[in-house]
C-alpha cells in the first residue's frame, strides 16, 4: 500500500486531490490526523457548533464564524495569535484544541490514533491511503518509518498560494497568522510537488501521478 502524505498552504487543494484521487481506477482511501480532533471537538462543544459543517465540511465552511457573539478566549487569542475580538470558526477551534488538548502534551498523539485505520486500509485491499493534512515533522516521519507500507511526501502549490518554503521566508500579513504547524511543514522535504491549476490539470496531474506509483 502506498501512503500519500500531503503538505501545503490552507486552501492549495489538499482536500481536492483526495477526491480527485477517489476518481481514479485504484482503491483509494482518505484519512485525516484531524479526525480524532474533530470527534473530541464536537463532542465537547455541541451545545455551541450546532452544525458538524463547521469541522467537517470544506475549506470555506471551516472559515465560517460559529456565533458572531461567540468569542475566543484569552489564552486561546494568545496561542492562536489573533484578537480576543475573534469570533470562533471551526478551524479556529481545531486548531486550538489539537495543539493545546493533543500535541502540545503528546507530540504523536493524533498520529498515533490513525494506527489502527492504517492496518485496517493495508487489510482491506487499499491501493493508496492519502493523508491529507500531516504537518509536524514526526507526522511525516511516522508514516515513512510505518514498515507495511512506502509512504510519499507531496507539496501542493497553487497559483495564487505561495510555497511553504516561500511563504517561511517572506510571509505576507495574512500568512504570517497562518497556525504554526503549516509552518512547521516547510520544514520536512517534499518528495516532489504537484501544481494545482485549472481543475482539469490537476485531476490529470494527480492521476498520472498514482499511476506512476502503482508500476
Amino acid at each position: 500500500m502506498q501512503v500519500i502524505c500531503l503538505k501545503g498552504l490552507q486552501g492549495c487543494g489538499k482536500d481536492t486531490f483526495a477526491e480527485l484521487a477517489k476518481k481514479s481506477p485504484y482503491n483509494v482511501k482518505r484519512l485525516s490526523i484531524a479526525d480524532g480532533i474533530r470527534e473530541i471537538v464536537w463532542k465537547k462543544y455541541s451545545s455551541k457548533i450546532k452544525e458538524k459543517n463547521y469541522l467537517y465540511g470544506d475549506y470555506s465552511d471551516k472559515e465560517k464564524e460559529i456565533d458572531p457573539s461567540w468569542l475566543v478566549s484569552t489564552i486561546a487569542a494568545t496561542h492562536l495569535k489573533v484578537p480576543s475580538t475573534t469570533p470562533w470558526t471551526g478551524r479556529l477551534l481545531l486548531q486550538f484544541e489539537g495543539t493545546v488538548a493533543g500535541t502540545d502534551i503528546f507530540e504523536e498523539v493524533w498520529t498515533e490514533s490513525l494506527r489502527i485505520p492504517v492496518e485496517n486500509a493495508l487489510e482491506d485491499g487499499v491501493d493508496f491511503l492519502i493523508i491529507t493534512d500531516t504537518r509536524r515533522p514526526s507526522q511525516f516521519q511516522f508514516f515513512k518509518r510505518f514498515k507495511k507500507c512506502q509512504a510519499t511526501v507531496i507539496e501542493i502549490q497553487r497559483d495564487g498560494v505561495k510555497s511553504l518554503s516561500f511563504s517561511l521566508e517572506k510571509p505576507s500579513k495574512k500568512e504570517a497568522d497562518t497556525h504554526e504547524t503549516e509552518k512547521l511543514s516547510a520544514s520536512y522535504p517534499a518528495d516532489m510537488c504537484i501544481q494545482n491549476t485549472s481543475l482539469q490539470e490537476y485531476e490529470k496531474s494527480i492521476h498520472d501521478f498514482l499511476r506512476g506509483l502503482a508500476c
